[in-house]
């Protein structure tokens, strides 16, 4: 079932309220209540075919990682226009007489 029509069959009216407590909802069940990315709406674990339960791995795989590609790129670009700078005289920086024994 989609959002809306837990929402309306739950509380009685498909309101956002309503979509945002059903999502809530299937979230706090964990995987007992199955949606991915593009899925037609929320299933009970016990009620998906295996292949249904393959795409939801499948795709939740691909959005996280298109999501660690675009992160990787803006932390490219991060360190690339605004790198770290260290200031040379910094005494915390400067390795103290009982580490330099060990060396």
């Amino acid at each position: 079932m989609s959002a809306a029509d837990l929402a309306t069959e739950i509380s009685g009216k498909d309101t956002e309220t309503n979509r945002r407590r059903v999502r809530a909802i299937a979230s706090a069940a964990g995987s007992g209540v199955v949606s991915w990315p593009g899925s037609p709406g929320y299933a009970l674990w016990k009620r998906c075919t295996v292949d249904e339960l393959h795409n939801c791995v499948s795709a939740y795989s691909s959005q996280t990682d298109e999501m660690r590609t675009r992160r990787d790129c803006y932390r490219i670009r991060l360190h690339r226009e605004h790198p770290a700078t260290i200031a040379a005289n910094l005494p915390e920086l400067r390795p103290s007489e009982q580490q330099l024994a060990l060396l």
